[in-house]
């Protein structure tokens, strides 16, 4: 199992995000963490949705806690996304040298609102965080329901 947080460090410093919120956003309807290597693409579905790219064995430092998440994003094909990555392209050059040069692990939920469901997630990291996944450089825009 992926450790997202230190056990030490839950939440922000106003204490508004649990431990129990903080490792659930991110887990719930996904699936199991899976080495992000070739044989990944048996289990990664067509269609769209949301995925997240993790360190396998350590941790990243943010402004408030350590996660082991460093991309939150999304694709209306999930199976042709991953592959693209590992055959050494992707939108930013940065993306691609992490896939390159570091153990990774993927998460993904196929689903048709992935638009929305990826603006939460970074919201809420944002929330925990302090700050966008490594690799993440703009924080989507949250439509607010009325």
């Amino acid at each position: 199992m992926i450790c997202f947080l230190r056990p030490q460090s839950y939440g922000n410093p106003g204490g508004k995000i649990t431990k129990k919120k903080a490792l659930g956003v991110f887990s719930i309807g996904f699936s199991r963490p899976e080495p992000f290597l070739l044989g990944v693409l048996d289990s990664i579905p067509e269609g769209s949705g949301v995925y997240i790219l993790s360190l396998r064995d350590q941790l990243h430092t943010y402004v408030n806690n350590q996660s082991s998440i460093v991309y939150i994003g999304l694709s209306k094909n999930l199976k042709n996304r991953v592959l693209v990555y590992l055959n050494g392209y992707a939108h930013t050059e940065d993306i691609k040298q992490f896939v390159k040069n570091n153990p990774l692990h993927i998460r993904y939920h196929k689903t048709s609102d992935h638009k929305a469901i990826e603006a939460r997630l970074i919201h809420d990291f944002v929330g925990i965080f302090e700050e966008l996944p490594l690799l993440n450089l703009l924080k989507p825009r949250m439509k607010m329901d009325k």
